[in-house]
């Protein structure tokens, strides 16, 4: 959370009637997103949603099939993108490690004069520059056709299996032999 965010969060928190008098939109489900696994204690909803101008509806739906004591909420805001194609993202797993050091190394400046804040703000910019710019050169940005990400063995998936399954039964009898 960034913080504009977290002062927004907190204002509203703070001030129920700041949502009315700055537009903003608070959507909540009508069920308990989480489930303790205390009796005596109370479920609660934890996820909420806070739009402001969003044109369409929203909705909100539960995914309970998962394994835990929290139930994940879908959220499905009818809306456009402003993305032509989705942005493309770097494989970090085959970046080239040493080209990335190398073009790090070729660009960095040996003894940089930093007499006052401004020269060193001025100087971590270029640094995060000069960084993303050796990424960007020693990463390749999409595995290529001819050498497909290899599946997961069939074992190694059954024992995931196995692993979930356990879980969703410890979780709902608390029995220390399931946990073992």
């Amino acid at each position: 959370m960034n913080e504009s965010q977290h002062i927004v969060w907190t204002t509203l928190a703070a001030k129920p009637d700041y949502a009315d008098k700055n537009s903003y939109l608070i959507y909540g489900m009508n069920t308990p997103t989480t489930i303790p696994y205390n009796p005596s204690t109370t479920p609660d909803v934890l996820d909420i949603t806070i739009t402001k101008d969003l044109v369409s509806p929203v909705f909100l739906n539960t995914c309970s099939t998962l394994s835990s004591d929290h139930v994940p909420v879908l959220i499905d805001a009818r809306c456009r993108s402003s993305f032509l194609s989705p942005p493309v993202c770097p494989d970090l797993r085959r970046t080239d490690w040493s080209k990335f050091q190398a073009c790090l190394e070729a660009e960095l400046p040996s003894n940089p004069d930093l007499p006052n804040e401004m020269a060193i703000d001025a100087c971590v910019k270029e640094l995060s520059s000069l960084i993303s710019k050796a990424l960007t050169d020693s990463t390749p940005m999409c595995r290529p056709r001819d050498d497909p990400q290899p599946p997961l063995p069939a074992r190694t998936q059954d024992e995931i299996r196995l692993k979930n399954r356990l879980r969703r039964q410890w979780q709902i009898t608390r029995d220390p032999a399931i946990k073992a």
